[in-house]
C-alpha cells in the first residue's frame, strides 16, 4: 500500500555516473536548471574557501579570559598573538555568539619571521623564545611533551603548524560550518580566527552571504552535498566550490545586500519580515519561474530557514534555551517516504538565530 501510494517514475537519465537521483523529473529539471545558474562559487570569488587552524593540542592553545588576562598582566607584549576565537557552535544565521574564547596564535617560523626563525639549534630558539614571551613560554611549557609529538605543529615545538593564509584570518569573511543542521552560514567583520571545523570564504561580499543562506542554496545543498548523522549535511570545501551563485543585476544586488545589513542589526520581532523580503529577492535572483518556485516547495528539505522562520521567533520570545536535548523521535516508513524527518537531539530552532 505504501509503495502503491509513494512511488515514483524515474527516467534512466537520473541514474548518472556521479549521483543517482531518487527524485521526480520535475525537480530533477529543477535541479539541473539551478546547478547551472550563473557562475560557480569558485568563480564568483575566485579563491576556495581555507579551513581554519588545526592546532594538534587545543587544550594549549584555547584559552579564556581569565588566563588572557593573566598571561597579558604578566607580559603585555603577548598581546597581539593571542587572537578572537570561534568555533563551529558560535555560528548562527548571518552572525555569530562569541563566547569570549581566545586562541593563542604562533605561527610557523616557516611562515612568519620570529626573533628565534634563524637559531642554530632548537634550544637556541627555545631561550630566544622564552625571553621573548616569557608568559606564552611557561603557559606552553606545561604541555610540552604533548606539544613535541603532535603531527600538527611548527619547525619548533610551540608553533603552529605552516599555513600560507594566517593572515586571511584577520579580514572579514564568510563562516562555514564543517557539518550543517541549518542554513547558516555567517559574516566574521571582526577578523576572529577559526578552528578545523570552520571553513572560510574570504569574501566581505554581502550579496553571497544572502545567496548561500537562502532557500534554495540550502534546497541545494540537500540535494548535493554528503548526508552525515542526524539528518546533517557535510558542508565540504569541493561541493562548496560548486554551488551556483546567479549573477544579479546590480539594483537587485544591492537591494539583496541592504536587507542583508538589515537583518544583521535586526531584533528578532523584525526578522521574520526581513527574511520574507530577503527571500522574495533571493528568487528573483535565481529567476525561479512560478512553476520552479512550486516545485521548489513542494520538495522542502528538512530545517527550510524560511519554513522555520515562526518556531524561532516563538522560542527567542518564549526565552527557551537555544541548545536544549530533547529525544529523537523515531519516524514512520510514511514519514519516511515523504521527508519528514524530525529534528536531530540538542539541534534545535534556537540554533538557528
Amino acid at each position: 500500500e505504501l509503495v502503491a501510494k509513494r512511488y515514483i517514475t524515474l527516467p534512466h537519465s537520473n541514474l548518472r555516473s556521479d549521483r543517482w537521483y531518487f527524485e521526480d523529473l520535475d525537480t530533477t529539471r529543477l535541479l539541473d536548471r539551478l546547478m547551472a545558474t550563473g557562475v560557480p562559487l569558485s568563480e564568483f570569488v575566485g579563491r576556495a574557501p581555507a579551513m581554519g587552524i588545526n592546532s594538534g593540542f587545543n587544550d594549549a592553545y584555547y584559552i579564556d579570559d581569565d588566563t588572557r588576562r593573566r598571561l597579558i598582566d604578566e607580559h603585555p607584549d603577548c598581546e597581539n598573538l593571542i587572537k578572537r576565537f570561534l568555533r563551529g557552535r558560535d555560528l548562527k544565521r548571518w552572525t555569530f555568539n562569541w563566547e569570549r574564547t581566545w586562541h593563542i596564535v604562533l605561527p610557523s617560523s616557516l611562515d612568519q619571521s620570529w626573533p628565534w626563525a634563524k637559531a642554530n639549534t632548537e634550544s637556541e630558539a627555545e631561550e630566544v623564545f622564552r625571553t621573548a614571551y616569557p608568559s606564552l613560554y611557561r603557559h606552553l611549557s606545561i604541555h610540552e611533551d604533548i606539544l613535541r609529538r603532535r603531527t600538527a605543529r611548527g619547525k619548533f615545538w610551540w608553533e603552529l603548524r605552516s599555513c600560507e593564509y594566517y593572515a586571511d584570518y584577520e579580514n572579514p569573511k564568510i563562516l562555514v560550518q564543517g557539518i550543517a543542521y541549518y542554513s547558516q552560514f555567517a559574516f566574521d567583520p571582526a577578523g576572529c580566527y577559526i578552528n578545523n571545523m570552520v571553513a572560510f570564504i574570504p569574501s566581505s561580499d554581502l550579496y553571497l552571504l544572502a545567496i548561500l543562506n537562502s532557500r534554495v542554496t540550502w534546497w541545494l545543498i540537500n540535494h548535493t552535498f554528503q548526508p552525515r548523522k542526524d539528518g546533517g549535511r557535510s558542508l565540504d570545501i569541493q561541493h562548496l566550490l560548486a554551488l551556483p551563485i546567479p549573477d544579479a543585476s546590480a539594483d537587485l544586488r544591492h537591494e539583496i545586500s541592504a536587507a542583508v545589513t538589515s537583518l544583521i542589526r535586526s531584533s528578532d520581532a523584525e526578522r521574520v519580515e526581513l527574511e520574507h523580503l530577503l527571500n522574495t529577492l533571493l528568487q528573483d535572483a535565481f529567476q525561479l519561474s512560478s512553476a520552479e518556485a512550486s516545485v521548489l516547495e513542494r520538495s522542502l528539505p528538512p530545517r527550510d530557514p524560511i519554513a522555520l522562520l515562526p518556531g524561532v521567533v516563538a522560542a527567542k520570545s518564549s526565552g527557551v534555551p537555544a541548545r536544549v536535548a530533547q529525544p529523537m523521535l523515531v519516524p514512520s516508513l510514511g514519514s519516511v517516504a515523504s521527508g519528514a524527518w524530525s529534528t536531530p537531539p540538542g539541534i534545535q530552532p534556537g540554533n538557528f538565530v
